[in-house]
């Protein structure tokens, strides 16, 4: 899908294997293309450095660096043309309309677009949600990530944070979710202690 369209998506929830499938496609990228640029952005710092140790390709930067939008001029600079064959957008939830008109407009014909993340994370501080809109627009293929990898098949939080989502209120519960009722924030507070030193007490005995 990424290599046959400019503009594609890859979106999932936590622990469904984002990172993992964007590692994967730019290594096969690279050997079908080696002479090819390959461009990493993210919204944010903390999110361009996460995706440097998940890929390997410590070149990946914010978009405003990439597109070189400094200063209080950002925007308003002459716009060039971002030298890549194919850029990787990640956390693509936090692009608000105004940095996504940076970076389309400043996209040169040919270059492929890749666009990750989790439209139901972390959305844009800006107006607009641009990435589930494209998501939800039927014109750009989308590729869903709904199968959990990270915590083990059996577990409860993997299912229910799956039917929140999904907005079912019939949740599971046992060995590692439960609900404990509270009638203060100080009944809370208590209860928040009294787990961890329980947690504690287990990992040190073990």
């Amino acid at each position: 899908m990424v290599f046959r369209h400019n503009l594609s998506i890859i979106t999932g929830g936590p622990g469904t294997g984002k990172s993992t499938i964007l590692k994967a496609v730019i290594e096969a990228y690279q050997r079908l293309y080696p002479k090819n640029i390959i461009k990493l952005g993210a919204p944010t710092g903390k999110a361009s450095r996460r995706m440097a140790e998940t890929t390997g390709i410590d070149s990946a930067q914010t978009l405003h660096s990439l597109l070189g939008l400094h200063g209080e001029d950002a925007g308003w600079q002459k716009k060039q043309e971002l030298e890549a064959d194919l850029l990787i957008v990640d956390e693509c939830s936090m692009m608000d309309m105004w940095l996504a008109y940076q970076l389309f407009s400043r996209l040169k014909p040919g270059t492929k677009v890749l666009l990750v993340g989790d439209a139901d994370q972390l959305e844009s501080v800006g107006a607009g949600s641009v990435f589930r809109e494209l998501i939800d627009c039927g014109l750009v293929p989308v590729t869903v990530l709904d199968q959990i990898f990270r915590q083990a098949k059996d577990s409860l939080i993997a299912h229910n944070a799956k039917f929140v989502k999904e907005g079912k209120c019939d949740l599971y519960y046992g060995r590692d979710f439960a609900f404990i009722q509270a009638e203060s924030q100080e009944e809370v507070a208590e209860l928040i202690r009294e787990v961890y030193r329980n947690e504690l007490g287990q990992t040190s005995m073990g």
